[in-house]
């Protein structure tokens, strides 16, 4: 697979909302006899660990009468403060499109334990009078960097990953009198 290669959709990672429908259809395979309680037990723990579209699509692949809802497009992140700060870390979930917008205060956006919805993601910034702090795990790159800094400065210590990189985030728009820092998160 070359870096410009989609991530395959049965390799996309799947959100809280995906595994908890596929137990509920675990559920009306229950109802209709398709399957027993016991196995109903063995599948929704399965689900409920997934990761991957692939990991629940084997779920039910030999459940018959069953649809799975077509998956929703996912609307942008908006992430918006003013004279105030915003953090966003831990586990969290990264659709493939953020816009950052900032007024006089700082922001830091912790991606190295987030659980992404595509492997790109198009972060749109807009800030004024910010610090921005952005953290990615080791397998992840700043893929390309389109962004007008203007008064402010912009600095990128992350290092270039021996593997392949899983998600790739592109930085656009504007920043006015502000700072942003990315760095790698300590191993």
């Amino acid at each position: 697979m070359t870096t410009a290669d989609p991530v395959p959709p049965r390799r996309l990672r799947v959100s809280h909302a995906e595994r908890a429908h596929v137990v509920e259809l675990l559920q009306k395979a229950v109802a209709l006899g398709l399957i027993d309680l016991d196995e109903f037990s063995d599948r929704a723990d399965q689900a409920l660990t997934s990761r991957t579209r692939e990991e629940l699509n084997v779920l039910l692949v030999d459940l018959p009468g069953l649809v799975v809802a077509p998956l929703p497009e996912h609307t942008p992140l908006n992430l918006k403060l003013t004279s105030s700060s915003l953090v966003r870390n831990g586990r969290w979930t990264v659709p493939p499109a953020v816009n950052v917008q900032a007024r006089a205060g700082e922001m830091r956006l912790d991606f190295s334990e987030a659980e992404f919805l595509s492997r790109v993601v198009e972060i749109d910034i807009d800030i004024l009078g910010c610090n921005l702090d952005i953290t990615v795990g080791r397998t992840t790159v700043i893929d390309s960097i389109d962004l007008e800094n203007r008064f402010g400065f912009f600095r990128d210590r992350t290092r270039s990953p021996r593997v392949e990189p899983e998600h790739r985030l592109r930085l656009s728009g504007i920043a006015r009198g502000s700072s942003i820092r990315i760095r790698n998160a300590r191993s």
